[in-house]
């Protein structure tokens, strides 16, 4: 109601103080327009209310996320249901709004025989559907964008050119807005505001490298062989220390500075690594490296993007993730390139 014009004695008051009082206020009677009085104030507090709740539901919908973190946190029964304070406080802190949520809570979600909420279930009747298939749609717009990127086999530089068209480091939904159509891609301005609100910072912006490392699905490349394994340890242990992300690393390995790494610099960088370690002598192995550089080459174009390097440390099948050493490294590395969502 705060949104509402004020009653029209309050309008003509107004007037006459910007005019001042007594003077006749200006009318133009061909410009009259009657208030139909078939809508009563009922059919209108109705309309708002319904406004409200459309409102709500697709609030809930782009924020299922942080409420699902909300909610797990909360005191649940043995059914996993929650109290209807804890609902409600939920819903406050994710959707940022000061109304009373109490009076739309029929209307969003239905309680339980001992007056409780099972907010899985509530969480499920808001989620989105694309293109046939429940799911994260926002997953789905992710893996495209990746998906196309892995195919342009893009150099370091490319990467910033494309999407931090001004050079500030960042990338905004301006720049990938632009960005989308010189990679084939086009996707629905209202998809693209609620991907980039998931994924940006206070400020509106991120970082290009966190902006790709988001993009990246589990891996999905075949089995690594356990020598590789080994390796892509060696790799995170002698080559993350000192290094803000792995967007350094991949600099490391790239001697050339071409933005793109070729088997010569993997065998280069095996020979440098045998000497670090007694137990790497065996990794200054020519089939070795040449194995390590298959494994990296998804696409087989002959040289390792960055997008390529990024998907290999991505942890995903038992074999890798199994490896408590290199788990552990892994939440390291994550906690410390997430510091400020944390």
């Amino acid at each position: 109601k705060e949104f509402w014009a004020p009653a029209l004695p309050e309008v003509v008051k107004l007037l006459e103080v910007k005019l001042g009082a007594g003077r006749p206020l200006p009318r133009t009677p061909s410009k009259v327009f009657k208030i139909s009085t078939e809508v009563s104030e009922s059919d209108v507090a109705l309309s708002a209310t319904q406004a409200i709740e459309d409102q709500l539901a697709e609030l809930i919908t782009r924020k299922s996320e942080a409420l699902a973190w909300f909610y797990r946190g909360c005191h649940q029964d043995a059914k996993k249901c929650i109290s209807v304070s804890d609902w409600v406080s939920g819903l406050s802190s994710a959707l940022q709004l000061d109304i009373d949520f109490l009076n739309y809570r029929e209307s969003l979600v239905d309680l339980t025989p001992d007056g409780k909420i099972d907010w899985r279930h509530f969480l499920s009747c808001y989620q989105v559907e694309v293109q046939g298939e429940h799911g994260k749609w926002a997953d789905a717009v992710k893996n495209s964008i990746h998906a196309s990127l892995m195919k342009q086999d893009l150099r370091v530089s490319e990467y910033f050119q494309l999407f931090d068209r001004n050079g500030d480091g960042t990338v905004d939904i301006d720049e990938v807005r632009e960005a989308l159509p010189k990679i084939g891609l086009s996707i629905a301005n209202s998809q693209l505001m609620d991907l980039m609100e998931s994924m940006v910072e206070k400020n509106g912006k991120l970082d290009v490298l966190s902006f790709l490392e988001s993009l990246q699905p589990a891996y999905k490349g075949p089995p690594l062989g356990d020598d590789v394994q080994e390796i892509m340890r060696a790799i995170e242990v002698t080559l993350t220390k000192g290094a803000k992300n792995m967007l350094e690393v991949f600099r490391k390995l790239d001697r050339d500075k071409n933005g793109m790494l070729e088997e010569h610099e993997i065998t280069r960088f095996l020979g440098w690594l045998s000497a670090q370690k007694p137990e790497y002598n065996k990794f200054n192995n020519p089939a070795l490296a040449h194995k390590l550089f298959e494994a990296f080459d998804m696409n087989k174009s002959g040289s390792i993007s960055l997008m390529e390097f990024l998907d290999c440390f991505k942890p995903s099948t038992p074999g890798l993730t199994s490896q408590v050493d290199r788990l552990m490294q892994q939440i390291t590395r994550s906690i410390y390139n997430n510091q400020g969502s944390l």
